[in-house]
């Protein structure tokens, strides 16, 4: 009888890691960072600030051709939840409006957002999927990217109408 296992390419295109790490840099969440706020608008801004760092653009592509390769400066390896310990306290401030908006008095837990907690569930529900080969699992890494989606284009909605207050985004 002939068996079915799921597995993963063990790398990716040149140029999908290419276009990953540009779409990273431009877009990704660390231009939020007051302490890092840095702003890319083309590729050339990308290689050049890679540049500066005295590290070659296609070597940062080749080394991202492998899937658990992080992007250097760019991806955000922390994770989405933070476990709070003891009596230490933690506040999170709204980049846009710098304003408080959520805060935890230790001991607790803090998930820095929705679509990012869904996204890190839906890949371990993938890779789960994939070492057991369990269909079950991979439907599960399925629907939560579905949400993960969903959730994303509902902050990104609320980013909008906070900035936008004369031109809100409503769900229909």
């Amino acid at each position: 009888m002939k068996t079915i296992k799921l597995q993963r390419k063990k790398m990716i295109a040149r140029r999908a890691a290419h276009e990953l790490i540009l779409t990273m840099a431009k877009h990704g969440n660390h231009s939020l960072d007051i302490e890092y706020r840095i702003s890319f608008v083309t590729d050339a801004d990308v290689k050049r600030f890679f540049s500066a760092q005295d590290i070659d653009f296609q070597d940062v592509v080749q080394k991202c051709r492998e899937f658990k390769k992080s992007v250097p400066f760019f991806e955000n390896l922390v994770g989405s939840t933070w476990y709070v310990l003891g009596g230490a306290k933690v506040t999170r401030v709204d980049a846009n409006t710098n304003k408080k908006d959520l805060e935890v008095k230790g001991p607790g837990t803090i998930t820095m957002s929705i679509y990012w907690t869904q996204y890190e569930e839906a890949e371990n529900a993938l890779d789960q999927a994939i070492e057991n080969s369990s269909f079950i699992k991979f439907h599960s890494a399925l629907v939560l990217g579905i949400a993960c989606i969903e959730s994303y284009i509902r902050y990104r909605t609320q980013e909008w109408n906070k900035i936008h207050s004369n031109d809100l985004i409503q769900d229909s």
